[in-house]
């Protein structure tokens, strides 16, 4: 037994993880909602939003990390 307890510690512990990631993965609520709401959405569309969705994430980060910078700056230097 104690040569399968780890594989068997790791095995319950993604079990657990990956049905804590079903109920708290946003872009899952994003995707259903434009996804089942019209019916005539066509496969194109769908991914389209997928794409969208991780650029307009990464936009944010990248806006949060240079305000964040230029607050910095200005409190450090004026």
């Amino acid at each position: 037994m104690k040569r399968y307890e780890k594989k068997l510690w790791m095995f319950i512990f993604l079990i657990i993880h990956l049905n804590h990631l079903k109920y708290t993965n946003p872009l899952k609520y994003v995707i259903l909602n434009r996804y089942v709401k019209n019916n005539n959405t066509s496969l194109n569309t769908f991914f389209n939003n997928i794409i969208n969705y991780y650029e307009n994430q990464e936009l944010n980060q990248r806006t949060e990390m240079l305000r964040q910078a230029s607050e910095y700056f200005r409190n450090r230097f004026m």
